[in-house]
């Protein structure tokens, strides 16, 4: 049987479960759609080898789910278990695997097939169904023992180790106590009088703390009598930050001694000069030091044409980081750097993920969000989050998760009914999310998305670039007239609309030389920000000092500064304007105006330098 690891494509299956936690998001379906074809290929002969494959995946990855308080049935847990078994045994057979592969699988399968037994015991005794918090005691008690790594194992020569002193059961030479510190003592016991006395009717017989104590003492004995020749003790001056105090054994042995046992600072004998013998018979070797190289604000390469032009089309990105870093471009499209990703979920993506998709779901379906009203619209969000929780957001689902899930939950109602109030306001009738556009410059093609195109009853089109947060930051954007990305797709469109090309929403009817309007929407606070209410009459304007300043003028302001860009990379120069350098002369940018230094989100620290005294 097709075992859940085996699925995914190995260069996917990590990405798609970190970008779109859930089943039956778009890149689920979209691997989904591989693998029945890839499936499909392997088996020309099998008009049913999807068909299998699909009943495959849905057996391991879409079973049927059941109240987490009533519980499942016994049957179906018994079976699933007695699966699980059976692919770690037949998987544990495959000659492409490692030693340690087998090992675990072995194990694994050994740890289902008891946890199936068990699972039949119950049933024959009259239970029917587990709970969840049943069901994860049971795993807890089949898992206790471990698993044993094969290919970590102890070599010829290793010194024991062991985790309690009262696990030293044979002679050494020498037996170093490391972390000889103030151990954790037996807790208070949970048991009442009355309770212990009850038990004890039954026949269970609890130690008392007294006793725990008498065995914790007679344990810290056992290292003192297996050390042959010497016993070290080891005690660090902190731990987390406190100071430490020494274990309870040093008073006896202090009390039964004369008080002369050696105390050495490893840190003072590590330090003694070469011509006094250290205690403790150490050698060390004088080290010369090699500083790491400083940041400085140029590179030059002796061959520029290594840094010409991008053969695949620009876009925001890239466009921002050649401006502001072009090290940072250089590293990334010239050199082919990046850096390596460990997929994991990032909490903070995914927020604005699923509201950008609950926005493309408000458009994109038969939601009537020019009519209904603000509670109908608000229970839909709800609802329809929900759904894409399952399919996207499953940790969100997870126990604990609660507080973190509810409220977003109300940020998506919250943005969905503020999203629409700013449409009505501006009497849109048509709104489209995702939607693509193309176009040239001067340095050669551009591409990009823009979240939502929206169009008025005139026929006037709009921007509306979503983000989930940082409304400080984009208001200064729009203050400052630097929103490079709102004028780069407003650019794009406008060429587009000049082209006469034909497209639903009225975009013919759009005036050859006005711009489309831009605006940032701030999904976790619902704010709509821009540079005007020409457009939007409820938008927070965020107007620039110079009333002349727009999109149209940044564009002319960027057009300058990337052909100076673009000279000094001709040239071989790359800046690189990280912190602990200093903008010089060449720096000045003719266009719009650079930040000194911008490497809040850089790639390559490792490869620009370090600041002095760090």
């Amino acid at each position: 049987m097709l075992s859940p690891t085996e699925l995914y494509l190995p260069q996917v299956k990590n990405k798609v479960v970190a970008q779109q936690p859930g089943i039956g998001g778009d890149a689920w379906n979209k691997e989904m759609g591989k693998l029945v074809a890839a499936e499909t290929e392997r088996n020309p002969d099998d008009p049913q080898a999807a068909e299998k494959l699909r009943t495959r995946i849905d057996f391991w990855l879409a079973p049927q789910r059941y109240n987490p308080s009533e519980g499942a049935p016994l049957t179906v847990l018994a079976e699933r278990c007695n699966n699980i078994s059976h692919w770690g045994a037949t998987a544990a057979r495959r000659p492409d695997i490692s030693g340690a592969e087998r090992t675990l699988l072995n194990a694994a399968s050994a740890q289902a097939a008891q946890a199936s037994t068990t699972l039949d015991l119950l049933r024959n005794s009259g239970d029917e169904r587990l709970t969840k918090l049943q069901l994860e005691r049971l795993l807890d008690q089949v898992t206790a023992v471990g698993t044993p790594i094969a290919d970590q194992c102890a070599e010829l020569g290793h010194i024991p180790l062991h985790a309690a002193p009262g696990a030293i059961i044979e002679a050494n030479q020498r037996v170093l106590w490391w972390h000889f510190i103030e151990p954790v003592l037996p807790a208070r016991s949970p048991w009442n009088k009355r309770e212990r006395e009850q038990l004890r009717a039954a026949g269970v017989h609890l130690p008392s703390n007294q006793q725990l104590l008498e065995l914790l003492s007679k344990q810290w004995l056992q290292p003192i009598l297996a050390a042959e020749n010497q016993i070290i003790f080891a005690l660090p001056r902190t731990l987390n930050g406190e100071a430490t105090r020494h274990h309870p054994l040093w008073d006896l042995i202090e009390s039964l001694t004369d008080k002369n046992i050696p105390h050495i600072d490893v840190g003072d004998a590590m330090a003694l000069p070469a011509d006094n013998p250290s205690p403790l018979h150490l050698t060390t070797d004088q080290v010369t030091l090699k500083p790491l190289p400083v940041a400085k604000r140029w590179w030059h390469l002796s061959n520029p044409a290594l840094l010409g032009p991008r053969i695949k089309a620009e876009s925001y990105s890239s466009l921002e980081k050649f401006v502001n870093s072009p090290y940072q471009w250089v590293l990334n499209y010239k050199a082919g750097l990046y850096p390596a990703k460990l997929e994991r979920i990032d909490l903070i993506t995914q927020r604005g993920n699923l509201l950008h998709h609950l926005i493309e779901y408000l458009f994109g379906g038969d939601c009537d969000w020019r009519h209904a009203e603000q509670t109908t619209l608000q229970a839909w969000a709800h609802a329809t989050f929900e759904e894409l929780l399952l399919k996207e957001g499953a940790n969100l689902l997870l126990p604990g998760r609660i507080k973190e899930r509810e409220e977003l939950i109300s940020v998506a109602k919250m943005a969905v009914w503020q999203l629409v109030r700013y449409l009505r306001a501006a009497k849109v009738v048509t709104a489209v999310t995702e939607e693509k556009i193309e176009g040239s410059f001067s340095g050669g093609m551009l591409t990009g998305y823009v979240d939502l195109l929206v169009t008025n009853e005139q026929g006037e089109e709009a921007l509306i670039d979503l983000k989930w947060g940082g409304t400080k930051f984009r208001r200064s954007l729009l203050q400052e007239n630097l929103a490079l990305q709102l004028a780069l797709y407003a650019k794009l469109r406008r060429a587009k609309l000049r082209q006469g090309q034909g497209e639903q929403g009225g975009q013919g009817e759009q005036p050859q030389g006005r711009w489309p309007a831009q605006a940032f929407f701030i999904l976790q606070e619902g704010r709509l920000l821009a540079q005007n209410q020409h457009y939007f009459p409820t938008a927070e304007v965020c107007a620039p000092a110079d009333p002349n300043a727009n999109a149209q003028t940044l564009w002319a302001d960027f057009g300058e500064t990337w052909r100076w860009r673009r000279a000094q990379l001709d040239s071989g120069l790359v800046e690189i304007t990280v912190s602990g350098t200093s903008a010089d002369a060449q720096s000045a940018s003719p266009g719009m105006p650079i930040e000194e230094h911008n490497d809040r989100f850089s790639d390559f620290d490792a490869l620009t330098g370090w600041q002095e005294g760090i």
